[in-house]
């Protein structure tokens, strides 16, 4: 998909697209002047798969982890939301396989574990998704 259309998608994603204006650089960008210094992400971050993560399992809706694939497409719409949804499934699929060990962490801990595990097998996803991820895995466990 071009560059372009996924710009389009922006406003729908809420998600930042290279800006001249408000750039740093290629790497670095930076939010308005609210919060200025405040990194927005780097080049290498999966806007797009972030957002889904977070719609599929409706991070910050729901009162639990769920699937919907509905709501990434929602908002995102068909064609680019069914490729995310596979690409959403299996991260969550390789999160549901990691396996903590119990005899040494709590609950808390064991979701830490597995969020730092998920931002180093996916280091193209956002903080916020990791702790979508994390919410979902201490869900599962509790």
């Amino acid at each position: 998909m071009a560059v372009a259309a996924l710009s389009a998608l922006g406003p729908l994603l809420n998600v930042c697209f290279h800006d001249p204006i408000r750039s740093l650089g290629p790497n670095v960008r930076f939010r308005p002047i609210a919060d200025i210094g405040a990194p927005l992400h780097s080049a290498s971050m999966d806007c797009h798969l972030s957002k889904a993560l977070q719609l599929y399992i409706g991070f910050g809706d729901a009162p639990f982890p769920q699937e919907n694939a509905q709501a990434v497409t929602a908002k995102i719409g068909p064609d680019l939301g069914f490729h995310l949804i596979s690409r959403t499934r299996a991260v969550l699929r390789e999160a549901g396989d990691l396996r903590p060990d119990w005899e040494t962490m709590s609950l808390l801990s064991g979701k830490e574990w597995a969020e730092r595990e998920i931002k180093d097998r996916y280091p193209e996803l956002s903080e916020t998704a990791v702790s979508a991820v994390g919410w979902a895995f201490s869900y599962w466990w509790k």
